[in-house]
């Protein structure tokens, strides 16, 4: 189910991008979604986290493994034809932010064209700007039904978990960008959530996240989520959520070619 558009957003002029229709992903893509989970060697503890952003470039890792403990880990990797980081800058820096024209509690429908089967809204916590974290709806099954996840987005200093300063710098100086958050939610086990993009030489860029399902971000540490109460984590939600993002990123191409 698609989330539905309430009349302001229909006056708008891209709401016509919810009809656009979602391309299929490349057979090599759906093919490592579908394959056995990853060997346990291959899974990077999250105590070990500051070698993905000193080591990440060096690897094109692509699955997913749940732990002896519960944990869900996925590892991502995509590189991103017709897209560039002053591009893609752009995108999340506009919507990230809902049209004034539309009323509160509806959702935000510059997140939605994105992912029309999956995403539902993305705005400021405070209403004004990502001080306070962002809040982020979204389902990870391409509208197959599943849950809508409803989280709280904060973004984790780099520096408290150890990488330097210099390498900051370095990915700075080289237009490439660094991602670590902690997405809280209610019903869902929360997610430690790191990613780095860099342009490629030829043209595009590059991906690669590393997601980690059950842990939170509590006084500068990474602790176990192990709520009862929240849906925890399984191989089916973890290919759901590599699914979703390489279509998320597939058609995003689309989307902005045609804007």
């Amino acid at each position: 189910m698609f989330p539905a558009l309430c009349p302001e957003e229909k006056a708008l002029s891209y709401s016509k991008y919810m009809d656009l229709p979602i391309d299929p992903l490349p057979d090599n893509i759906l093919e490592q979604i579908n394959a056995d989970p990853l060997q346990s060697d291959k899974v990077l503890p999250i105590e070990r986290i500051t070698h993905f952003f000193e080591h990440g470039f060096e690897e094109t890792d692509f699955g997913f493994r749940i732990l002896d403990d519960g944990v869900g880990y996925l590892a991502h990797y995509l590189y991103v034809p017709d897209l560039d980081m002053p591009k893609l800058g752009w995108w999340f820096g506009w919507s990230g932010q809902k049209p004034e024209s539309v009323p509160d509690g509806c959702g935000n429908i510059r997140y939605k064209i994105w992912c029309p089967p999956d995403h539902w809204d993305h705005c400021p916590a405070n209403g004004v700007d990502d001080s306070d974290g962002t809040i982020m709806e979204e389902s990870l099954d391409m509208g197959s039904g599943g849950p809508v996840i409803r989280s709280l987005v904060r973004a984790i200093d780099p520096r408290e978990i150890g990488v330097s300063k210099e390498l900051l710098d370095e990915y700075g100086e080289k237009h490439q960008v660094l991602q670590l958050t902690h997405e809280h939610s209610e019903n869902v086990t929360d997610r430690i959530f790191s990613a780095i993009m860099r342009p490629c030489p030829d043209g595009g860029l590059e991906l690669r996240a590393r997601v980690w399902w059950g842990y939170k971000y509590e006084g500068k540490k990474f602790v176990r989520d192990d709520d009862p109460g929240k849906l925890q984590c399984s191989e089916k939600l973890l290919r759901n959520n590599l699914l979703h993002s390489s279509y998320e990123f597939n058609h995003l191409r689309k989307l902005l070619h045609m804007h």
